[in-house]
């Protein structure tokens, strides 16, 4: 598994893999949100659909994960986003 940035000059990234047919990855910030995609571009269309959704409080309660580093290891830190809205 890499991380990849997916578009050029923005601090966003995922991780990918391809499974049999599926191009599968979750943003970097935001490993619960999982998607899917039949090429690399389609998965990443999906990715910015998810993103876009994610900061622009149309999912409640998003969970936000940090990543922090201490000496040669990578560290996790997960942080609950809380939006009033509702997308009910």
């Amino acid at each position: 598994m890499e991380i990849t940035k997916w578009k050029k000059n923005d601090p966003e990234s995922f991780r990918d893999w391809q499974d049999e047919d599926m191009w599968i990855g979750y943003l970097e910030e935001y490993p619960d949100y999982m998607t899917q995609g039949e090429t690399l571009e389609e998965l990443k269309e999906n990715l910015t659909d998810i993103y876009k959704d994610l900061t622009n409080g149309a999912i409640p309660h998003v969970r936000k994960a940090a990543v922090r580093r201490i000496g040669g290891l990578k560290l996790h830190e997960t942080k609950i986003k809380k939006h009033s809205q509702s997308i009910y």
